[in-house]
């Protein structure tokens, strides 16, 4: 039957535990008969039980897996700035302004309390057209690696790469 291991009747694989594992595929529930006997799962209100501690257990998994995405503000799309921050690093923390393109990154000032610096921008050669009073860049940022940072105009799809100089500070290259 799904799930049940060797003639020890394992549900893990292990030998282990005798209770459903759903995350070997099987959201079925194996109960050794002493616990459960096949007479008393013959009543509609024994499988409503059952079926009910499955749905519940399944929730909880799917809730265990989903991670918290927390790197962008929930804004609405006509707005003009948007709060962006890596997944990997605290640091990379960013106030985009969709409507101009500039992006500033939060840092801490010799005293402790923070402020924007923003991160220059090198021209593109394929231009960078903007129409007034609307949102023309897009921030994009990976979760796997914080190189892979991009910046893009939307009106034309010129895009800028955010990397680090060897001066140590951060720029947004042009990617052609």
């Amino acid at each position: 039957m799904c799930g049940r291991g060797a003639k020890g009747g394992s549900l893990s694989g292990s030998g282990g535990s005798r209770v459903g594992n759903i995350y070997n595929g099987c959201l079925a529930w194996h109960v050794k008969q002493q616990h459960l006997s096949r007479r008393n799962m013959r009543t509609p209100a024994s499988w409503l039980i059952v079926a009910s501690l499955c749905v519940v257990a399944a929730a909880k998994a799917a809730a265990q897996s989903e991670f918290a995405q927390h790197e962008r503000s929930e804004v609405p799309p006509e707005s003009r700035y948007q709060l962006v921050q890596s997944t990997l690093v605290a640091r990379s923390t960013f106030r985009v302004d969709k409507v101009l393109g500039h992006v500033d990154q939060i840092v801490m000032r010799e005293d402790s309390t923070l402020t924007w610096q923003r991160i220059p921008r090198r021209q593109h050669p394929d231009g960078d057209p903007q129409v007034a009073g609307r949102v023309n860049y897009q921030l994009f940022m990976s979760g796997l690696v914080n190189r892979d940072t991009y910046l893009m105009n939307i009106n034309n799809g010129s895009t800028w790469q955010l990397v680090l100089t060897k001066q140590e500070t951060l720029v947004w290259q042009p990617v052609q």
